[in-house]
């Protein structure tokens, strides 16, 4: 027996990957015009190698948090399936972090355990054991 295409059940459909550093995150939009469409994204880090994915995070992760909200909130706002008020949330953050990174450019994380450019000391990639899983050595 056929199914209806009616019946189906709506299946999210991914609208694409962003990064910031090692972090990657897919973003899925599910729905569709008539109920609305909702919004929804993962986070990973990629390992040195890129050839395995971990969610355990090190402090010098945390820029490049900020760096992919950034990204999230540009991506998410220019799809123009949000809410006014949510999309205007979204670029009203995203100005700002603009602003904010125009302000403190070199704030770049290094991953060599030197300090950089403006003083401050970020430490080195966190070794990968066996399994690809991130340990703080």
């Amino acid at each position: 027996m056929m199914k209806s295409y009616l019946s189906t059940p709506i299946r999210p459909k991914p609208m694409g990957m962003v990064g910031a550093g090692p972090l990657t995150s897919m973003i899925w939009k599910t729905g569709d015009e008539e109920s609305g469409w909702r919004y929804r994204f993962n986070l990973f880090r990629t390992t040195a190698h890129g050839e395995r994915v971990a969610q355990l995070f090190t402090p010098t992760d945390v820029i490049h948090f900020v760096k992919l909200a950034h990204v999230l909130a540009q991506v998410l706002a220019d799809d123009g399936c949000l809410s006014p008020v949510d999309r205007g949330v979204l670029k009203q953050l995203a100005a700002e972090l603009d602003d904010w990174w125009s302000r403190h450019a070199q704030m770049t994380p290094r991953n060599d355990g030197q300090a950089s450019q403006n003083g401050h000391f970020s430490s080195p990639a966190p070794e990968e054991d066996r399994h690809g899983e991130t340990t703080d050595s």
